[in-house]
């Protein structure tokens, strides 16, 4: 089985020769290229370690889950800023 290995972890599988693409290692293991290789975030399952297939545990892949995403003001939370944006600069205008 050939192995598509980035920074150590095992990102696809294919049973044919791919040495003579660059990241494409020749591994022994029982994985298919149909089987799972990476989480619901995308952070691969399994690690090479010394040339062997090795699970990752959940706090290797949390470390590289993508940070979530800071929620975005309601449209009432922003109209609501823009208004009493408004209201202060009016009553600076006419004092």
């Amino acid at each position: 089985m050939f192995a598509y290995v980035i920074g150590g972890l095992l990102m696809a599988l294919n049973a044919n020769d791919m040495t003579g693409n660059s990241d494409w290692m020749e591994i022994e293991t029982t994985l298919t290229p149909e089987d799972r290789l990476t989480d619901d975030h995308g952070a691969a399952l399994y690690k090479i370690v010394a040339g062997e297939v090795v699970e990752r545990t959940q706090q290797e892949r949390e470390a590289d889950w993508p940070p979530e995403p800071t929620p975005t003001p309601s449209l009432a939370e922003r109209i609501t800023f823009v208004e009493d944006c408004l209201m202060e600069m009016s009553e600076e205008v006419y004092k």
